[in-house]
């Protein structure tokens, strides 16, 4: 049996009490695609632009992360809480999808979380902050469905989307979305949920992209981001930005994702 729910640090805890009926719970799955660029690269062969276009797995996965981008955007815009689980996404950040050292990934990852995180989301994602709550895995999965249906909210993964759309099972059995329904705890796939919010996604992705690229040009404006090659890795990550919000792409765009890297930091 699970371990009693972890106590929400104090400004979380206070903010859930206030909104707690616009509470969501973010899978690491949808968080991950917030923080990491990374992960936007796993369809390996991708060189050009034609071949990102053509790629169905590439694009499900640049579709993934503007959709879990956009989605965490305007619930912050909101006002809206989010919490996830802390333990795991700094434990996948650190090891499954650890960027190499030195290179244009990490660099990205570094601003992502120094910079774009504050900017962008402010403190409206709020974490499980436990040393000893460290779920991983289908045991996350669990913990994820059981916070939901504890706080009354929907819980929001990307689990199961992939180019052929949506399922609710993967190799094991039930996924995360199968338990879910299960608990009858709503559940969404950040597309779903903007699509159930009516929110304009073509407008949201201008937004999204203005406010990214002011906040990048602020950071190295300010000094926030130093280094000879700051100004070059903002404008290279706002780029990125473009591509997954926009559908703009460059040489320069497909040459960063791994596991060609052209430059260095």
């Amino acid at each position: 049996m699970p371990a009693p729910i972890p106590s929400l640090d104090p400004d979380a805890a206070a903010k859930i009490a206030a909104l707690g009926a616009g509470l969501v719970v973010l899978d690491t799955n949808v968080v991950m695609e917030i923080v990491s660029v990374d992960l936007m690269g796993k369809n390996e062969g991708c060189s050009t632009p034609e071949a990102l276009r053509r790629s169905p797995d590439f694009r499900a996965r640049q579709l993934r992360a503007k959709y879990s981008n956009l989605l965490a955007w305007h619930l912050a815009s909101e006002s809206r809480p989010m919490l996830g689980i802390q333990g795991e996404v700094v434990r996948t950040l650190t090891t499954k999808v650890a960027p190499r050292d030195g290179s244009a990934i990490e660099a990205f990852t570094t601003i992502i979380a120094h910079q774009v995180l504050d900017s962008m989301y402010g403190d409206h994602i709020s974490w499980l902050r436990d040393d000893e709550f460290s779920p991983s895995g289908t045991n996350a999965d669990r913990w994820l469905v059981l916070l939901a249906s504890h706080l009354g909210a929907p819980l929001i993964t990307n689990e199961g989307v992939t180019s052929d759309g949506i399922s609710d099972r993967n190799k094991k059995g039930k996924n995360v979305r199968a338990r879910a329904a299960e608990a009858g705890v709503p559940v969404y796939s950040p597309s779903q949920h903007l699509d159930d919010l009516g929110v304009d996604v073509d407008q949201l992705s201008l937004e999204f992209v203005e406010a990214v690229t002011d906040c990048l040009r602020s950071a190295v404006t300010s000094g926030a981001i130093s280094g000879w090659a700051a100004p070059e890795a903002a404008s290279r990550l706002a780029d990125v930005y473009r591509f997954v919000m926009l559908d703009e792409v460059d040489d320069s765009i497909a040459g960063i994702m791994p596991p060609a890297i052209p430059w260095e930091l």
